[in-house]
């Protein structure tokens, strides 16, 4: 069933394991993945930066993300575009 937790799939057999705490993704809105981490946008307007194999996750920057609808990587740029249509590049260092 559908939990809200991240899931490795194993592309072979197409079998999954739950990856960190469960339920810890039942509020993202949007995810991309760039760099080796999980960026995510959630309905509280964080950014959430995750390590796909361990599962352990932080808060990048202050906030502000509410409005984005879908997160794009392009080389080594991650982009947010927002409900309005406005497109920024997030600086995630």
């Amino acid at each position: 069933g559908r939990d809200g937790s991240l899931y490795r799939v194993d592309p072979r057999d197409g079998s999954r394991g739950r990856v960190g705490e469960a339920g810890a993704c039942e509020h993202t809105t949007a995810a991309v993945m760039a760099g080796g981490r999980l960026f995510t946008t959630e309905s509280d307007g964080r950014l959430v930066a995750t390590d796909p194999a361990a599962g352990k996750w932080e808060v990048v920057g202050k906030g502000g993300f509410a409005a984005t609808r879908s997160l794009f990587a392009v080389g080594d740029a991650l982009l947010a575009l927002d409900e309005d249509g406005s497109l920024f590049r997030v600086a995630t260092d």
